[in-house]
């Protein structure tokens, strides 16, 4: 199924302002994997009682992707925060392949978020109790390394904090619906 006006929407809803045409296969060929995870964490006082955990992992190169949303709530096992263990998981889900027109729509958001110089960590304040847990990490790998991004849930509200740019949210938005959307065929819930 092609989703090329799945993608034409979400540039108009979702990013706004961003450029229509795509960039050319030149400017974006060493982009070949994104790895995405978040995790955030319930815990009124003596360890987590409810975890959500949703993540996604993108090829660019051999044009694919995976993910899984998943929820957990006490007495059942918490899920985990660490990324190594949130791999294991994400193995365990089927790839999807995509269609030319979804790998050169995932280049351009990627792309474009990368053009604002990503730093480290965003400043994005959650609704957090004083024990809840949440992590929030982006990993580009390219030919020239990787970049990894995480959110800092407990920053300073802008201007003191680095804004979370809507370049960030356009690329979660665009793979998520390349994936088939959290919660649905693309993205199945795992193990519960």
């Amino acid at each position: 199924m092609r989703r090329l006006p799945l993608l034409a929407a979400m540039v108009l809803l979702v990013a706004g302002g961003c450029a229509s045409t795509l960039p050319g296969r030149s400017d974006a060929s060493d982009l070949q994997r994104v790895f995405y995870y978040a995790w955030s964490g319930m815990s009124p006082g003596a360890g987590f009682t409810f975890t959500s955990l949703r993540a996604f992992e993108m090829d660019l190169a051999s044009g694919r992707i995976r993910g899984f949303q998943q929820t957990a709530s006490a007495p059942d096992p918490m899920l985990p925060h660490e990324e190594e263990k949130i791999t294991g998981l994400l193995n365990a889900q089927p790839w999807r392949t995509l269609s030319p027109d979804e790998v050169e729509g995932l280049r351009h958001f990627l792309l474009a978020w990368l053009k604002t110089d990503p730093p480290a960590a965003y400043d994005e304040p959650r609704g957090l109790g004083h024990e809840d847990g949440y992590v929030e990490r982006l990993t580009v790998y390219s030919e020239a390394g990787k970049r990894t991004t995480v959110i800092n849930p407990r920053g300073a509200f802008p201007p003191e904090g680095i804004p979370l740019p809507r370049q960030w949210r356009a690329l979660l938005a665009a793979a998520s619906a390349c994936a088939g959307g959290l919660g649905s065929a693309g993205f199945r819930p795992h193990g519960l």
